[in-house]
């Protein structure tokens, strides 16, 4: 009998220690929502800096004017990399959150940057 009261005692503590523990494991450091203009912010900063040299000026065919020859002339290009779509979370993230506070004027933003990207 004694064996019983016990594990029912120790069976009801585990069972009501538990409680609310989904709560404790929330980062208050790490927000999942955000107005976004402050996503924007970042997200024009990414796509209008000019980290890629010269590059595209010889990828529309010399339409630019340069002195002197350079690789890109001759298609000899630098290797690709998916920096655009890694800058494509936070365009979908904006958009997400243009969404849910119904702001017409950040969701047109954010599909003005997602053709851009694509493009």
């Amino acid at each position: 009998m004694k064996k019983i009261i016990y594990s029912l005692l120790l069976g009801s503590l585990l069972f009501t220690s538990c409680k609310d523990q989904d709560l404790m494991n929330i980062d208050p450091n790490k927000p999942t929502q955000t107005h976004p203009q402050l996503l924007l912010t970042k997200v024009e900063w990414n796509a209008f800096q000019s980290y890629a040299g010269t590059g595209p000026l010889y990828a529309t065919r010399m339409l630019v004017q340069s002195d002197g020859e350079s690789e890109g002339q001759y298609f000899k290009w630098g290797r690709g990399d998916f920096s655009s779509y890694s800058k494509m979370r936070d365009v979908t993230k904006m958009i997400e959150e243009a969404t849910r506070i119904n702001d017409n004027s950040y969701l047109a933003l954010g599909k003005f940057f997602r053709a851009y990207y694509f493009y």
